[in-house]
């Protein structure tokens, strides 16, 4: 038979708003590839960032699969139905049963969705390779008509028969939300900490632990129920599900502990205007004065990330005055963002002062080098040779991790003030030193 080859394009499914995992894209091309008449010859995948290209040879009957599947992604519905069941009926077993799930999945796109629970049904057992993605667009179809009974008896055969399916979390998710929306909260309860167990990173896990808690709510749980939000609130504070508890813990109280714990994951989010809105509110609610200095540490960090330098600088240094030896963890912190915030406030007499006494002060610690090329390359942009050559000194001498910039850097510097003897003793220096420097 002769042989050719075809291209297509399939892009990822949504699925309610979630990306569909990769295995039902090379699912896809799977059906493509295998419900050809005549032998595949070979199969190509190609990446393309948000497209999949499947390259196939195969024998000559390729072409009303892959035009239904073509009509399919481009919700081309009828055109798709059409082309897919003359298939399904042509009574060709090796590729009849790929395209039984294809027309089932049409079905359901089209609304018709008993046609679909009927090929779904017969996919199960027809197309063992993809039994679990039946199973799991039929429970779908059967959420959609609030048979939540039957939905959860498809979603539990799903993630029992198939544990290692990919689909295991979101069934279990599904099966729990189901439970939930049908009244059975304390079986949602359950079934929301089973999920939340087994799938601790899963892309759903804050609006479990939402729906979680209002199963809790609607069982009478409601000292378990505020628990719950106030926790969503305070550990996932960057999650939809985080903004829809902020009524339900309108009468809960927060401790200077929970505003500080959800500063601080507002922190590592990057979100750092509402960190310091959260850092301000455990300062007012702490007792501690030591305690408060380590939050206001914090807060100007927070107020450095979010280029809020004035602010910043007013609150580093009311951290210093705390320790007036600055031998405190929190001062050595504070002494170094107050020195970086000065170069970026452009005041260069507090930051060359600041760099010296962080330099004194902290000679082992990991960033001084740092903060030393730092006021090497302000002294250089300044004009002042001598001031620069002393600190390019000291780096070299002491702190050899870096000493390649700075040999680098301190001849460049006598290059470009006609120091030509100076600069090609540096660069021999630096060549013989360090050959594998960059």
């Amino acid at each position: 038979l002769l042989c050719k080859m075809s291209t297509i394009k399939i892009r990822f499914y949504e699925l309610k708003g979630r990306s569909h995992m990769i295995r039902l894209v090379l699912a896809s091309s799977f059906l493509l590839a295998s419900s050809l008449s005549g032998e595949v010859v070979h199969s190509e995948i190609k990446n393309t960032g948000q497209e999949y290209t499947f390259k196939t040879y195969s024998g000559c009957k390729q072409d009303s699969f892959e035009e239904s599947l073509k009509a399919f992604y481009e919700k081309r519905m009828e055109k798709a139905a059409e082309g897919l069941s003359k298939i399904v009926n042509c009574g060709e077993e090796k590729w009849k049963k790929r395209s039984l799930f294809m027309l089932a999945r049409t079905y359901l796109e089209m609304g018709r969705r008993e046609e679909a629970r009927d090929l779904f049904m017969r996919a199960v057992s027809d197309y063992e390779e993809l039994a679990d993605y039946s199973l799991y667009y039929l429970s779908e179809s059967l959420l959609k008509e609030k048979d939540y009974k039957r939905a959860n008896e498809t979603l539990r055969l799903l993630y029992k028969t198939y544990p290692e399916s990919t689909l295991k979390g979101i069934a279990q998710f599904k099966e729990a939300e189901s439970l939930y929306l049908s009244g059975k909260y304390n079986e949602a309860i359950n079934a929301f900490d089973t999920f939340l167990k087994e799938n601790p990173k899963a892309p759903m896990t804050s609006e479990a632990k939402l729906l979680k808690g209002k199963s809790m709510k609607g069982a009478g749980l409601i000292e378990e129920a505020a628990y719950t939000f106030k926790r969503l609130w305070i550990e996932e504070p960057v999650s939809a599900s985080a903004d829809k508890v902020i009524e339900e813990i309108k009468t809960v109280k927060f401790s200077a502990k929970d505003f500080f714990l959800r500063a601080e994951n507002l922190f590592k989010a990057s979100q750092y205007s509402k960190a310091i809105a959260d850092y301000q509110k455990a300062i007012e609610l702490e007792e501690d004065t030591e305690r408060v200095n380590e939050i206001r540490l914090r807060s100007g960090t927070a107020l450095f990330r979010a280029k809020r330098y004035d602010e910043a600088i007013d609150t580093l240094k009311k951290v210093l005055t705390v320790d007036s030896r600055l031998q405190t963890p929190d001062s050595r912190e504070a002494l170094y963002y107050l020195a970086k915030a000065y170069l970026r406030k452009n005041n260069m007499d507090r930051f060359i002062k600041s760099s010296y006494e962080f330099y004194k002060l902290y000679p082992d610690d990991g960033r001084t080098p740092k903060i030393l090329l730092m006021l090497a390359d302000e002294f250089r942009r300044a004009g002042n040779k001598e001031k620069a050559t002393e600190v390019y000194d000291i780096i070299i001498n002491e702190y050899p991790v870096v000493s390649d910039d700075a040999l680098y850097q301190r001849g460049w510097m006598r290059y470009l003030s006609g120091d030509f003897e100076g600069s090609s003793k540096d660069m021999r220096l630096l060549k013989e030193k360090y050959p594998g420097s960059p």
